[in-house]
């Protein structure tokens, strides 16, 4: 039996190429213009930015030096309690609010000014040739907090009120005196809001200490335009001597009275003893009249006297309590201002570097690398879906 029977042909094809057609096996791929869209696509969505990346980083970038800073707000606190132990402080984590502004402080524009001034930034950040990282001759504010923020990173706990900070620059003592000049200036912030609270602290108990005073003056001078009105020092000691003198005017009438009868029974009518007993009864009993009417309901009464001496007292009390709250306030504000203080302690740092941290070139690259293949073989792959479709 040969071969072509053996297959199901009733004769063997006279060549190759019709032997392969014969059987229904592929032809030999041939490039086509899809492939070489693929391959132009691929140089110029990988190896033309990958080519790009390299010479920035091994021909522009320049090395670039850290210093790493660490920073803790503490708030120390001595008790009144333990203040006969020599004030055995308590330091304990600062607030998360304080490592909050302390944060947005180091990236703001108000601190680049004060570290310029300090270590000018032009001279330690500029020139290098680095276009991306470098400070150019003439920068503006916008600019130059887009290129402190480059080389100014800050990461914060507000649970524990901890700081770190990375500074980078193209030499490692550039790097350390920015990170110093920046620790500085945090400190001089705590310091300020630590002085600024205990100030404010003070200055409320203060105002209520003087709202108080200006309420006592004006009760102490309503009650002596009183007295200098009412020649009254004391209403309450002057009802009481009036008082007695009424009593004693009482009983001068009872003994008018007795006189007066007594000489009615042994005397004869027209004896001048009467009369002048009469005129004796007479004027006692208008001298208790002119006295009972001092405790009547008139403007000049008692009665008045005494309501407004008592409105005027109750005042003054109140002045005089509220004076002495507001200054225990304000003495123990002042003792709790002098207690409590909050302040920057560094514990790590600001370090020197000895090699180049930055920029990594190679981890730089190998991420592009991996990201720019990535995306190809997705747009790759899309592509083709989209052409089997149709």
């Amino acid at each position: 039996m040969t071969v072509a029977r053996h297959i199901g042909f009733h004769s063997v094809p006279k060549s190759t190429k019709d032997a392969i057609a014969s059987l229904g096996l592929a032809r030999a791929a041939r490039p086509r213009r899809r492939h070489l869209g693929l391959i132009a696509s691929f140089v110029l969505l990988v190896l033309i930015p990958l080519d790009v990346l390299g010479y920035y980083l091994w021909g522009v970038a320049a090395d670039r030096y850290a210093s790493h800073v660490e920073l803790s707000i503490q708030r120390e606190e001595t008790p009144a309690a333990l203040d006969f132990l020599g004030g055995i402080a308590e330091i304990g984590g600062g607030n998360g609010a304080d490592a909050e502004i302390l944060r947005a402080y180091i990236e703001g524009p108000d601190i680049i000014a004060r570290v310029d001034r300090a270590v000018d930034l032009g001279a330690l950040l500029g020139g290098r040739g680095d276009w991306f990282f470098g400070l150019p001759d003439q920068v503006d504010s916008a600019l130059m907090l887009a290129r402190w923020n480059r080389h100014v990173h800050v990461w914060h706990d507000p649970q524990n009120a901890l700081i770190r900070l990375r500074v980078t620059a193209f030499a490692p003592e550039d790097a350390q005196a920015i990170a110093t000049a920046i620790s500085d200036e945090a400190s001089a912030l705590i310091n300020h809001l630590s002085d600024q609270a205990r100030a404010d602290s003070i200055y409320h108990a203060q105002v209520e200490l003087n709202r108080t005073v200006e309420r006592l003056k004006s009760a102490r001078l309503a009650m002596m335009e009183f007295r200098t009105r009412t020649q009254i020092v004391d209403p309450a000691a002057d009802i009481a001597t009036r008082m007695a003198l009424l009593s004693d005017l009482r009983q001068q009438r009872t003994d008018a009275e007795i006189e007066l009868s007594m000489l009615q029974e042994t005397t004869r009518t027209n004896d001048p003893r009467l009369a002048q007993a009469a005129r004796r009864k007479s004027a006692i009993e208008r001298r208790i009249a002119e006295e009972k009417a001092l405790f009547g309901t008139g403007t000049g009464a008692y009665s008045a006297v005494m309501a407004e001496f008592e409105t005027l007292q109750v005042d003054l009390e109140y002045a005089e309590k509220s004076y002495l709250s507001a200054q225990t306030a304000l003495e123990v504000a002042r003792a709790r201002a002098d207690r409590q203080t909050r302040y920057l302690t560094p514990y790590v740092g600001p370090t020197r570097a000895d090699t180049a941290e930055f920029p990594g070139r190679w981890p730089i690259m190998g991420l592009a690398a991996a990201a720019l293949i990535l995306g190809w073989a997705v747009l790759a792959l899309v592509y083709y879906s989209l052409r089997d479709r149709r």
